[in-house]
Order: C-alpha cells, then structure tokens, then sequence
C-alpha cells in the first residue's frame, strides 16, 4: 500500500489502525510522519513546498520581466551609455548654441565609427590604384620616348629600366601630376637643349642616352657618337658636360651658353 504525504480527516479516519499513528494532525489535515534521510550530499524529507514553488515562480517571473527590459537596451555599451548621461547632465545648463554644436560633434564621431573602416579601406585601393597608374604613366611615356628616338623593341627591353630608374611623378598643389627627370640626388634636371628653360623631359633623356658611349648599342644601327669637349668647337656632334659639373649652375650656364653659339647640342656625361 502506497502512503499519500497529506491526506484528510476522513481519509485519516478510513485508514487502518496500526497505520494512523504514522500521520501527524495539523490543521485539520494529516501529514505522514516520515523522517528525513541523506543520501551523499543530498537530503531527502518529507516537507510543504508550495512557498518554495511561489517564490521559484516568482523569480522566474521577474527573471523573464528584466530580460524583456534588457532586450530594448541589448548592443548599448554601459560604459558609453553612462558618459552619455553625464552629457545629458552637463548639457544642462548649455546655451542653445553650444548643444547645437554638441550634437553635430557627436553626429560626426557616429558616422566617423560606422564609415571609418570602410573609407580607410577606400583610401588604401586609392593609394594602391594611384602607383598602379602612375607605373603604367611612366612606362609608357618612356616607351613612346624610346620608339620616338628611333629604338624598336630591343631598345626598349634594355633602356626601359635605365629610363625608369630616373623617372618619377610631382604633383602639384592643384592636385595635377607631372613627369620629371631626377639626377643622383634626385633633384629635377633641368633641360640640356638650346632655348629651353623648363624641365628636362623623357624623349631629351632618350636622345641624350642613345648619343652616350654607354647606351648607344641599344639603339638599331648606333655605334659610338663622338664627342666634343666642353666649351670647345671641335668635330663632334655635341658640346658635353659632366653630371658633376652640370650641378654647378656657373658651370653649366657657361657650357650650356658655348654650346649655342656653336650650333650644337650639350649632352651629359657620367
């Protein structure tokens, strides 16, 4: 036969005599009289727990309410959002023109946030897209100048590189770039030809190195170009100039000057 834990005053009074002492009267009910026994840790007893499962249900209730009340604040950084108080709070006694300015301050540090990483990311493919651009701007002018100079493709396969080495992009302050000629030093050379005062360009470099001892080969059906000395009028094509001397602007103003009065070209020499 199996006990019941609680049971009435009929049910107490229907059951055998020799089980009835096993109950306890409490408040016209009868509760089986069992005594609590342990187990390892555990304890095992005979006990009313309908207050336990109020309060259990009660917690699980209020557990469920802050969850809900959470979910409305659920991304929202604390730290972020106290500090946002405290400018709340000190925001109080601005003028007008200074919350204005607030909120347009904190509009710029969101969108700084969300957009930050993705126009850095811009301005890496721009930078990135601009060497691309301005390799591809430099070949192909030195290869134009090359071709220009009567090269074909051999002198292009070997002076493109010599050619590059010594080329590079200015931009200005309007934003627009430029091709230059550098020397050793990378200062901007100047131009070599008669009457011209600008900067030295790609196809003057071309001509100037298929007239050099050293590059001449490149060229289909060059061979060595003789040379004259500097300042002097002798047999060759050319008045030369050291890229030592020529950074001397006495020295080259006066062999640039010898050169014009003789009709002829001033070229630079190692």
């Amino acid at each position: 036969m199996t006990l019941k834990a609680v049971i009435s005053a009929e049910e107490h009074g229907a059951l055998n005599e020799a089980i009835q002492p096993e109950y306890v009267e409490k408040d016209g009910m009868y509760f089986l009289d069992a005594e609590a026994v342990k187990v390892g840790n555990s304890l095992y007893s005979l006990e009313d727990v309908s207050g336990l499962k109020s309060a259990l249900s009660k917690e699980r209730k209020a557990s469920e309410d802050a969850k809900r009340m959470l979910a409305a604040y659920e991304g929202v950084d604390v730290d972020e959002a106290k500090t946002a108080l405290d400018k709340v709070k000190e925001m109080s006694s601005w003028t007008p023109e200074q919350k204005v300015q607030e909120l347009i301050e904190q509009k710029e540090k969101k969108l700084s946030k969300e957009y930050g990483a993705q126009i850095q990311a811009k301005e890496e493919l721009l930078k990135t897209r601009t060497v691309q651009l301005d390799n591809l701007l430099k070949t192909t002018a030195a290869t134009q100048a090359l071709l220009a100079s009567d090269g074909d493709d051999k002198t292009v396969k070997l002076m493109l590189p010599h050619i590059l080495n010594q080329l590079v992009i200015r931009e200005k302050d309007d934003g627009s770039r430029h091709l230059r000629i550098i020397d050793e030093d990378g200062t901007d050379r100047m131009s070599l030809e008669s009457g011209n005062t600008g900067h030295m360009d790609v196809k003057e470099l071309a001509k100037q190195m298929k007239q050099s001892e050293d590059f001449a080969s490149a060229w289909p059906g060059s061979g060595a170009r003789g040379t004259g000395i500097t300042g002097s009028t002798g047999s060759g094509s050319a008045y030369t100039i050291s890229r030592v001397d020529a950074r001397d602007p006495v020295k080259y103003q006066a062999a640039k000057a010898a050169a014009e009065k003789a009709g002829k070209t001033l070229q630079m020499t190692e």
